[in-house]
C-alpha cells in the first residue's frame, strides 16, 4: 500500500466519541490508518494541491469516508503525517478502487521520497461535527509503560471526552495505538486557534490528565504541525432527539447541610448540556399536596441525563443531598420536537 491509500481515508468522528475498549458506544469503531511521508521539497506545493483535490473527491464521492487529515511538521514541512478514517475496513477497500484514488497515486508517487505506513487501533477518537477554517494542529508520539497501559487508556479517554464535550475550541483529539506496539500511542489534535490550545492546557481535566499519567509515560515526542488537508464529511441531518428531565421532589431536613450541594451541583450537570427548568419556585396546589421543594433539570437526551447522574463529579455530591433531605428522584424522557 502506498501514500495515496493513506491520504484517501483520514476520517473524523462527527460529533461523537469512538473507542476500542469495553465502554465504546454502540456505533462500530471506525477503520483508521496512519502514514508518515517525506515529500521532495521542490515538489511540495504540487503535492499539497493534489492532496486538496483528492480530499475533495473523497468527501464528495465516498459515503464511507469520514475524514482525511494531512499535516506538515513545522521546521520540516516536507514531512507529512496522514490520518485516515473510514466507517469500516470495507469502506477503505472501496476507496482504494476509486478513480480519484488511482489518479492521486499516479500524480504523487513520484513526489514521495519515502513512506511509512502504520496500522493502528483506536484508543479514543473524538471530534466536533465541523472543523475550524484556520486550525492549529499538534501531534504527539507517546511511549507508555506496558504494565500501566490500561490505566493510561482510561485516563486519556476521560480527558478526551471532557475536552470534546466542554471546550468549544477543541475541534478534534484522535488517540490511536500502534497495532504491533500497543504501548506506543499517537495523537493528532486540532484546535480552533492558538488561544484555544492554550486554554485547553489550563483546564482542570487536562491538568488532571497530566498529573495522573505523568508516571505512566516513558517517552514523548511533541510536534507542532501546519494543516495540509483537514477534510471531514459534513454531518448528516438527524431526527430530533427527545429531551430528558431529571426530577427531584424532596423534603429538606438539614438546611445548612444542603448548601455545599446547592452551590456546586450546577457545575456538574452543565457540561452534559443540563440546565435548570424548575428550581424551587412558587407552587400552586391543584390536586393533592405538592412536595416541599421541586427541582427539574432538562438535558438534551436521556443518555446525557444518565451520564451526568453517573458521573464522578455528581457521585461525589449525591451523598450530601441524600443526608440533607428525603427525596424522590427520577429521570423521564420527553417528546422530541
Amino acid at each position: 500500500m502506498n501514500l495515496n491509500q493513506f491520504l484517501a481515508a483520514s476520517t473524523l468522528i462527527l460529533g461523537s466519541l469512538f473507542q476500542s475498549s469495553s465502554h465504546a458506544q454502540a456505533q462500530p469503531v471506525p477503520f483508521v490508518r496512519l502514514a508518515d511521508l517525506q515529500i521532495d521539497p521542490s515538489r511540495l506545493e504540487a503535492f499539497k494541491v493534489a492532496s486538496a483535490q483528492h480530499a475533495e473527491a473523497v468527501m464528495r464521492d465516498e459515503p464511507g469516508a469520514l475524514a482525511l487529515h494531512a499535516v506538515a511538521e513545522k521546521g520540516n514541512p516536507a514531512h507529512i503525517r496522514v490520518f485516515e478514517m473510514y466507517q469500516d475496513a470495507d469502506a477503505y477497500a472501496s476507496h482504494l478502487r476509486t478513480p480519484h484514488f488511482e489518479k492521486f497515486r499516479a500524480v504523487t508517487d513520484a513526489m514521495t521520497t519515502s513512506r511509512t505506513l502504520i496500522d493502528v487501533v483506536p484508543v479514543l477518537l473524538g471530534a466536533k461535527p465541523s472543523m475550524p477554517s484556520n486550525p492549529v494542529v499538534r501531534t504527539a508520539d507517546l511511549q507508555i509503560d506496558p504494565a500501566r497501559l490500561d490505566a493510561y487508556k482510561a485516563a486519556v479517554s476521560e480527558e478526551i471526552e471532557a475536552s470534546i464535550r466542554v471546550e468549544p475550541g477543541v475541534a478534534a483529539i484522535y488517540a490511536v495505538a500502534l497495532k504491533d506496539a500497543p504501548n506506543q500511542v499517537r495523537f493528532i489534535e486540532i484546535y480552533a486557534d492558538e488561544d484555544a490550545y492554550l486554554r485547553h492546557r489550563d483546564t482542570p481535566h487536562f491538568r488532571k490528565y497530566l498529573e495522573t499519567t505523568g508516571p505512566m509515560i516513558t517517552g514523548r515526542n511533541l510536534i507542532e504541525a501546519t494543516p495540509v488537508v483537514i477534510a471531514v464529511r459534513p454531518p448528516a441531518l438527524k431526527a430530533a432527539t427527545a429531551p430528558a428531565f431529571y426530577l427531584s421532589e424532596f423534603e429538606l431536613t438539614d438546611a445548612e447541610g444542603i448548601k455545599p450541594y446547592s452551590a456546586a451541583v450546577e457545575s456538574t450537570f452543565a457540561p452534559f448540556g443540563g440546565r435548570y427548568a424548575v428550581r424551587g419556585g412558587q407552587r400552586s396546589s391543584l390536586e393533592g399536596a405538592p412536595a416541599q421543594r421541586i427541582v427539574m433539570i432538562v438535558f438534551p437526551s436521556l443518555a446525557q441525563a444518565q451520564a451526568w447522574y453517573d458521573s464522578p463529579a455528581y457521585r461525589a455530591l449525591r451523598p450530601i443531598r441524600q443526608r440533607s433531605a428525603t427525596s424522590r428522584v427520577f429521570i423521564v424522557e420527553g417528546v422530541a420536537p
